[in-house]
């Protein structure tokens, strides 16, 4: 028994020594990935950027200024002061949906004096938005990181709720308006942007083109004013490539650098406690980890360049091949870097599907010979 209980114990110290010298020091990071982690950070003129960072400041303060102040709070990695809660006053219900169709923009029409009541509440939110609408040109400068700060989205595509809700009631005089909106969104889908920014273009794009439906199927007279933005999507505007890009280096920097955090980070239970201990850090190569991401990242990016159905099909492989991973003995080598790679691979096939679905809206828009 003595004899069986030493065996054991020498597979037992003889394999722990083994997996923690095979862990003891990262792989060399893929030179490929280096590009990847570089984000162009120099400011650009008409940058709408600053203001979409500060859109929801209070009503006493200066959009500009809040966006100052929450990158500051960055910058001392600090709290960020952003409020998310809801800016649009009561009533919130009488605005149409992005997912309605064309039809409900009828309803304002028998809703004039609540829908011009809420206008009335919500003049700073419209004026914002009108300002911000203006600008032509869109970068974020914030390299990708899990702390880097998010507009706060939400009141942007209430502002344009507003406004359409406006321009639904004068159509004649605001047309030029709309054709202000869809142009300033369709061009932040041409930027290299967050595919979160992406995905918010593509929705406020699509509300934009539901009015625009309508406005030209009640007068078509219109059309003319309309020219510039009746072409379908075109190739960067479809693509996906930037903003899958841009959320690799995000999960790529937040991968590489959290030994760091971890070894710094205070008491904790669970899987944090793990690899904060001095042991548990071996359980995690941080490169080995990056590498095996941008694996999945460039089969993820080749398919989301073809379709949605090419897409789907990736990322139900992928999902295999994580689970096989996790259920067997390669997890031994960095099991750490394992479970971490199976949580920055969510599926986000539905962004090549809602943009496929935009770009099927543009091309349905009304024209004189429909």
């Amino acid at each position: 028994m003595k004899k069986f209980l030493f065996l054991i114990l020498s597979v037992l110290t003889f394999g722990t020594c083994s997996l923690l010298l095979v862990n003891a020091s990262d792989e060399t990071l893929n030179p490929a990935i280096l590009p990847l982690l570089t984000w162009d950070t120099q400011p650009i003129d008409n940058n709408a950027y600053p203001l979409l960072l500060g859109f929801s400041a209070a009503a006493n303060q200066a959009p500009l200024e809040f966006a100052q102040q929450r990158l500051q709070a960055y910058s001392a990695q600090a709290t960020d002061p952003q409020d998310y809660r809801s800016t649009v006053r009561d009533n919130e219900h009488l605005l149409c949906n992005g997912a309605d169709k064309p039809q409900c923009f009828e309803n304002y029409l028998t809703q004039q004096d609540q829908i011009n009541q809420l206008l009335t509440e919500n003049t700073l939110w419209l004026h914002r938005y009108r300002r911000l609408i203006q600008y032509t040109h869109y970068r974020n400068t914030l390299k990708p990181t899990l702390s880097s700060p998010i507009p706060a989205f939400s009141a942007v595509l209430q502002s344009q709720k507003l406004l359409l809700a406006q321009i639904a009631l004068n159509p004649i005089d605001m047309a030029p308006v709309l054709h202000q909106d869809i142009t300033f969104w369709r061009n932040i889908l041409r930027q290299k942007t967050h595919l979160i920014t992406k995905m918010v273009a593509v929705n406020a794009t699509a509300s934009g083109y539901r009015l625009l439906h309508h406005l030209l199927r009640q007068q078509p007279e219109q059309l003319s004013l309309f020219h510039s933005i009746l072409l379908p999507l075109n190739t960067a505007e479809k693509s996906l490539s930037a903003s899958l890009n841009s959320e690799f280096q995000l999960m790529a920097n937040g991968l590489l650098a959290l030994k760091k955090q971890l070894s710094n980070a205070g008491p904790s239970n669970g899987f944090d406690a793990l690899i904060q201990s001095p042991v548990g850090l071996y359980f995690y190569q941080k490169n080995a980890t990056v590498n095996q991401l941008y694996q999945y990242h460039v089969r993820i990016q080749a398919a989301a360049e073809k379709d949605h159905a090419a897409l789907e099909q990736a990322y139900h492989t992928l999902s295999i091949e994580l689970k096989n991973v996790l259920n067997q003995w390669s997890i031994l080598y960095n099991p750490v870097g394992k479970i971490l790679i199976s949580i920055a691979t969510p599926n986000m096939s539905k962004s090549r599907q809602k943009i496929d679905a935009l770009d099927a809206l543009v091309q349905q828009t009304p024209t004189v010979q429909q």
